[in-house]
């Protein structure tokens, strides 16, 4: 949960991390468009919990920030793969779809296929150590940036650098003259919801998981 007060590094508080990137969401889109597209007929009933994506406009950061001089913003690429990979899976240890359980050697892959820009993303450092994340997937052919990922490892849930990170995302993106930015949560999310409606973001479109049974044939093309 993120949770918007003012608190030091190591703030207790449970929480959960927030727009995971939509990994497993059975959906697709066209690129250049706001059109879902519903898996074939043979993927059968949604088995996930519901996200939803929700977008702003670029433009000035709304609500107010709790200014914490414990932690240090700096841009992901400058924190080794080790640590960051390490925090992550810290964050998502308690994963409302289950722990993150991808290892180092596999950290670039998966990084890439969220297409995550470690240069535009930010981490948050307490005393050197990283606490939270912003990874940041720009989309250029739309002149967006999808939040692709954002938590936080659970000593620093309730200590008010989600909602830090998160205006800087927004702050970064209208810097540098998008139209505007975008995130998916789940539902249930309720105080994540709150955040970002709070920030200005609306819902676009909910997002569904599905499954197929093993032995139901894929269709053709």
């Amino acid at each position: 949960d993120l949770v918007v007060h003012q608190a030091g590094c190591g703030s207790g508080g449970r929480g959960d991390a927030a727009g995971d990137g939509g990994a497993g969401s059975g959906h697709l889109v066209f690129p250049g468009t706001d059109d879902w597209i519903v898996p074939p007929a043979t993927i059968q009933a949604a088995t996930a919990p519901t996200r939803r994506r929700m977008r702003q406009t670029a433009g000035a950061v709304q609500g107010d920030t709790p200014r914490m001089q414990e932690h240090d913003i700096v841009p992901a690429d400058e924190v080794s793969a080790e640590r960051l990979h390490h925090a992550f899976s810290q964050a998502f240890a308690d994963y409302l779809l289950g722990p993150f359980t991808t290892g180092l050697d596999a950290w670039p892959q998966f990084l890439g296929r969220q297409g995550v820009d470690l240069a535009l993303s930010r981490v948050a450092l307490c005393e050197g150590v990283p606490q939270a994340f912003s990874l940041v997937a720009p989309r250029p052919e739309l002149r967006r940036w999808r939040l692709g990922t954002m938590g936080a490892v659970p000593a620093a849930r309730g200590s008010g650098i989600a909602p830090r990170l998160l205006d800087d995302f927004v702050a970064r993106a209208a810097h540098e003259g998008l139209r505007g930015v975008e995130l998916e949560c789940f539902a249930q999310n309720e105080r994540a919801l709150r955040l970002y409606t709070g920030r200005g973001f609306a819902e676009v479109a909910p997002l569904y998981g599905y499954t197929r049974a093993a032995d139901v044939p894929v269709p053709p093309g």
